[in-house]
């Protein structure tokens, strides 16, 4: 998933949906990701994973794992409070400066 801005419909995040913790030991796998990162010049991305949370980082970009249960319940209570004004971390409540980092 890749939010756009709406002035110039360049991405602002994205959020990559697996359904399992194996990329949580091989971020490597998600070149595609990490090269559209790169390419539109985003600092870092969310993948869910089935019950990890770490963050790790490839190259330049930071890659943020949250368990999919939990992004999903974060998106429903924000659609159901009608929260849009906020970053995809701060809904999230993670703090970009706080990461066990691999």
């Amino acid at each position: 998933m890749v939010m756009l801005a709406g002035e110039n419909q360049k991405p602002v995040w994205a959020v990559e949906v697996k359904w399992s913790d194996r990329y949580c030991t091989k971020p490597d796998e998600l070149q595609g990701l990490i090269g559209f990162c790169r390419a539109n010049k985003l600092n870092d991305a969310l993948v869910t994973s089935k019950t990890q949370t770490i963050t790790c980082k490839m190259g330049d970009t930071i890659l943020r794992f949250v368990p999919a249960s939990v992004y999903c319940y974060t998106v429903g209570y924000n659609i159901i409070r009608g929260r849009k004004s906020q970053t995809l971390l701060q809904q999230l409540e993670i703090d970009p400066k706080d990461s066990t980092t691999r």
